[in-house]
């Protein structure tokens, strides 16, 4: 199954790209496009509400040259019947080229050549002081202005509603704009069209590498690394890509010497129960007690090993529990010590035990606690030589208790102390197998302080061997 969905995986991706691509094309050029309308929608309005006062406030200034003219027309004939009955003199007030006007939309000059009477041309109405036509027809919705002779209003000059303003110009002016409007428009789709295909391939090909690695990764190439550029999210993803493809490098690594080391560790012990059955097998080596109980000494010694496996590879997977509960840790301290003390007299091991008298409370496992200081008396046991000193103390502070147990030999190189806690990591010399030990003792006392959000290291001791220093969270009063 992990075979099929790796050789479909680029054919998926790929598709999955093209989704992306699309999408974000698509959300790019409908966003741009929105934007121009709506900005386009707005011009045009704008453009039509200030263009309507323009023509309005022209036609204000036409009108003040007709209203002049009707005042003192009116003046020279008194009345509005005269007027009335021989429009002419109106006719030729209207005339006047400073107020001509043609309100025809644009069409070929030759249907301009026959023009009609002025004031059919000119929409203009006069009005008498009852609104009474005097030249022209009642309008429905007009604009009237007063024709004011000695400070008295004596008719009405009546002109169309601002939308009936435009004249031949006006509407040809209009609609150029409105068509260098819509070209302006479609000319930034054509660009946001071209700028979107190109941010869309920008921001999908870090997704394409972040792909194409997590498929060299899926193969068990665990050294690929990306070259992530910026600061962005994209940039931050491929960094933690990085991330993810070094401690898979890292966990390979491990699992191939754990596999490594294991082996070996098993092929040693299996290899001499082997050569000693063998030998027996063969009358090289009488059956006797002596060479049974040499036998039971490996095949303890293979036990412990596979025991202490176990213990490590449970720790690892969580599968150890633990009872977290207040504990007093100088009692803990007290009671394990005492335990090992028969074991630290056989070797003639001097035991120094410096805590303090009052309660110490971590909040711990108790059990495993025990055990902690019990992989560490055992190491003390196994690699210090006969007649040396071990000093077991306990300090306080603010927020952690340190336990510190030092040795005073023989002592480990410089260079191995970053490594004591790895599996199966012995040291050469005196602090090797012959002793007994299996290499995952340490190992063991790192993932039960761990568990514990405490710390352990390895230092010089100043005695002349070992330090281990294990730092627990303090309980908080």
């Amino acid at each position: 199954m992990l075979s099929v969905s790796i050789l479909h995986l680029p054919c998926f991706t790929d598709s999955l790209f093209m989704r992306i691509r699309t999408k974000l094309f698509t959300a790019l050029l409908i966003s741009t496009t929105l934007v121009l309308v709506t900005i386009l929608g707005l011009l045009q309005w704008r453009f039509d509400s200030t263009f309507k006062d323009y023509i309005y406030r022209r036609e204000q200034q036409r009108h003040q040259v007709i209203l002049q003219s009707l005042q003192s027309l009116y003046k020279q004939y008194g009345n509005w019947e005269t007027l009335r009955r021989d429009p002419a003199p109106i006719f030729q007030i209207l005339e006047n080229p400073l107020v001509y006007r043609d309100l025809r939309p644009p069409g070929p000059p030759e249907s301009h050549e026959h023009r009609g009477p002025p004031g059919r041309r000119l929409k203009l109405h006069v009005l008498d002081l009852r609104m009474i036509p005097v030249v022209g027809k009642k309008l429905s919705d007009p604009t009237l202005i007063p024709i004011d002779v000695d400070q008295n209003t004596v008719g009405w000059l009546a002109i169309p509603s601002r939308r009936n303003l435009f004249e031949a110009n006006d509407l040809s002016f209009r609609e150029s704009q409105r068509q260098s409007l819509l070209w302006a428009t479609l000319a930034g789709i054509l660009i946001s069209l071209i700028v979107a295909t190109g941010l869309a391939k920008q921001f999908v090909r870090p997704i394409q590498k972040l792909a194409a690695g997590a498929r060299r990764l899926a193969k068990g190439d665990y050294a690929t690394r990306l070259r992530p550029k910026g600061k962005d999210e994209l940039a931050q993803l491929g960094h933690d890509f990085n991330l993810l493809a070094r401690t898979l490098e890292d966990n390979e690594q491990t699992r191939r010497r754990w596999i490594a080391d294991t082996s070996h560790e098993l092929r040693t012990p299996l290899a001499i129960v082997k050569g000693e059955i063998e030998a027996m097998q063969d009358g090289v080596r009488p059956l006797e007690p002596g060479n049974l109980n040499s036998l039971h000494q490996e095949v303890t010694q293979l036990e412990r090993l596979v025991n202490d496996l176990y213990q490590l590879t449970n720790t690892d997977i969580g599968a150890l529990r633990y009872q977290m509960s207040d504990v007093d840790l100088c009692q803990e301290l007290q009671e394990t010590t005492n335990r090992y003390l028969s074991l630290l007299s056989e070797r003639k091991l001097e035991l120094i035990l410096d805590i303090p008298p009052q309660e110490v409370t971590v909040t711990a496992d108790s059990a495993r606690l025990q055990q902690l200081i019990g992989n560490l008396l055992t190491n003390e046991t196994k690699y210090v030589e006969e007649g040396g000193k071990v000093k077991l103390s306990l300090e306080v502070d603010a927020q952690y208790v340190i336990l510190t147990l030092e040795d005073s030999g023989p002592g480990v190189p410089e260079e191995s102390l970053p490594h004591l806690f790895d599996h199966l990591y012995r040291v050469e010399g005196s602090r090797n197998r012959k002793t007994g030990g299996s290499g995952l003792g340490l190992a063991i006392c790192q993932r039960i302080v761990k568990a514990h959000e405490g710390d352990i290291e390895a230092l010089q001791s100043e005695l002349g061997g070992l330090l281990i220093r294990i730092r627990l969270p303090r309980k908080q009063p």
